[in-house]
Formats: C-alpha cells, sequence, structure tokens
C-alpha cells in the first residue's frame, strides 16, 4: 500500500504518491538514513514555506493580477513604525476596494534587515493603474518598475514565492522583529484543496493526465526525508485562449493591452513547452 496526496490550487493539481513506515511492504528499498542538521532543517522549512506560499497565490491569484514594491522616501522609519504604515495602507486599500465593489485579496512582506526598510505586496486586480496605488501609498513614489503585472503560470507563482520567502530570510531569523512570519495575508484567501487516499497496491503506474490537464515534464522520483521513495508529477489546466473577455462580465479584471500582442503570444508559448 502506499498513500497519494493530491493538492488542488488554481489551474495545478499536484500528486505524490509515497510510502510510509505504516504502509511499507517487507521487501521494500529504504533510503540509508541521513543525521539532519540545523541547517538541512532549515532548508527543508524554507523550502515547505516556498511550497504553501506558492499553492495559495495559484490558488488566489490569476494572471494580470498586481504586484507592487513600496519603498520610503527622506527620513526612514523604524521597523515598528514601518510595519503600522504598511497596516494603516492595507486598511485604506481595504476600504477603496469595497467602495468600488470589490474585496481586497493580499499577500505581502516586510524587508529591511541590510538595507531600507520596504514591502512587497501581491493584490487582486480591480481595473487600477499605477496612479490609483500612488494617490494611497503618501510615503514615497511608486515608480514604473515597482508596479508590474503577474503572468498567472505556475512558474510564475514559483518565482513570487521564492522571492518573497528569500526577501524575509535575514529578518525571519532576528528574535527581535516585526513580522514573525514569512509572509502575511488577507484572511479571506481560499485554501488549496488537500486529499489523501491509500492505495491498496504495491506499485505505482506512470500517471495520466486528468482530462483537460497536461502533465509537466519531468516526472520526479526520489526519497522522503525518512527514506522511503515516492512519485511526484503535477498536472497543469489547458488554456484555449487568452483572448480579451467582455469588460461587462463579472470577475477578474484585466487590463487594457495585456491579452493581446507579443506579450500573450509568449505567455501561451511558455504553458504549452511543459507538454
Amino acid at each position: 500500500m502506499y498513500v497519494m496526496e493530491t493538492v488542488t490550487a488554481g489551474p495545478v493539481i499536484e500528486v505524490k504518491k509515497y510510502h510510509t513506515s505504516r504502509y511499507r511492504t517487507p521487501s521494500m528499498p529504504r533510503a540509508k538514513k541521513e543525521k539532519k542538521t540545523c541547517a538541512d532543517q532549515w532548508k527543508v522549512n524554507e523550502k515547505n514555506s516556498v511550497r504553501n506560499l506558492r499553492l495559495l497565490i495559484l490558488e488566489n491569484f490569476g494572471e494580470d493580477d498586481i504586484r507592487l514594491d513600496l519603498t520610503y522616501e527622506g527620513e526612514e522609519p523604524t521597523e515598528e513604525e514601518a510595519k503600522r504604515r504598511f497596516d494603516n495602507f492595507l486598511l485604506t486599500l481595504r476600504r477603496h476596494y469595497r467602495a468600488a465593489g470589490h474585496e481586497l485579496k493580499w499577500i505581502g512582506t516586510s524587508e529591511g534587515q541590510g538595507h531600507r526598510n520596504h514591502h512587497h505586496l501581491l493584490v487582486n486586480n480591480i481595473g487600477w493603474g499605477r496612479r490609483e496605488y500612488q494617490a494611497l501609498w503618501k510615503w514615497g513614489r511608486i515608480p514604473y518598475k515597482a508596479f508590474r503585472f503577474y503572468d498567472g503560470a505556475p512558474e510564475d507563482a514559483e518565482r513570487v514565492a521564492n522571492y518573497l520567502v528569500k526577501e524575509t530570510r535575514e529578518t525571519y531569523c532576528q528574535k527581535e522583529r516585526c513580522q514573525r512570519s514569512r509572509y502575511r495575508c488577507s484572511r479571506n484567501l481560499r485554501k488549496p484543496k488537500v486529499e489523501k487516499q491509500v492505495i491498496q497496491s504495491k506499485t505505482w503506474r506512470d500517471p495520466k493526465p486528468k482530462k483537460g490537464y497536461y502533465i509537466e515534464k519531468p516526472v520526479r522520483y526520489g526519497y522522503t526525508a525518512y527514506g522511503f521513495p515516492y512519485m511526484f508529477y503535477r498536472m497543469i489546466r489547458e488554456e484555449d485562449s487568452h483572448s480579451v473577455p467582455d469588460p461587462k462580465r463579472t470577475g477578474t479584471v484585466r487590463c487594457r493591452g495585456r491579452g493581446t500582442g507579443k506579450h500573450a503570444a509568449a505567455r501561451k508559448k511558455r504553458v504549452h513547452q511543459g507538454r
């Protein structure tokens, strides 16, 4: 017997098949035991943080949502003051979103170790441009490079999650810190769906994609932290087109110029490379 864990997050389904000591057959090979150091455990914890954040992003954010970098001009605020300003900005932003008929969804992090305090934020797109966010951020400019679109593909979620976790690496190690987690997020985010099944079989077969999905290559094989073999693969939902939707329809608001042209063609090419 083995365990099959299936995680569904937005356009992605991740499947991990693995054996455990509870369901292991006597003849099953097991990797040699290795003594884990604090550094090894730190790497495992960071890897898990990236994975959890990546799945959260995939479940709640899509193409053309907004990434913001918020910095300070003039005298730098203390870490406590920077956190207070960031919290006030989020409260103001939520109020303006609701006035526009939308609920704010966000994931953010703050960093200041070794350089000036600043914040990174991923928010749902309601059709605003850089000017609207700049009007609410009173403590510095939001230049062109600090306002960009999240492309929505699985590799983009991986890249954003890695970046946000990396940004907090130094600060997270400090005992006296205002941000006590790798990242913060709004309470209205949906959690990825996790299902576990115990399969009555000694071996696992080559995976087959679910209808409407394709399997991203390569399928990975390895050993768990306890030395038992596992198989991991990711299925990605097929997208029929990247056309600009009717603006009268409800749902995600897309920004002008993002659904056509060379950028859309490049995104479509990236999606089909994994087949």
